[in-house]
């Protein structure tokens, strides 16, 4: 192969892997938006057995949905 013909094809390797990177990147971005977020109550500190619940030792977050346990506290209620 001459000089010239193994540089043009280095050079079109090169723009097709850029290509699929960034095709990938932008197909995966799209997945992340789209997850619905529920709010779960969750224990910021160690809690005994007996200790009332209240704003110093549980707080809410937004979890995507496909991470919420089954039976968790999402209402304030």
């Amino acid at each position: 192969m001459k000089f010239k013909s193994v540089v043009l094809l280095a050079v079109a390797i090169d723009c097709g892997l850029v290509a699929m990177l960034g095709v990938q990147q932008v197909m995966s971005g799209d997945k992340a938006a789209e997850k619905k977020m529920i709010k779960v109550l969750i224990a910021i500190e160690e809690i005994s057995p007996g200790v009332p619940l209240d704003e110093t030792n549980v707080a809410f977050k937004e979890l995507p949905e496909d991470m919420v346990p089954s039976g968790a506290v999402t209402k304030q209620e």
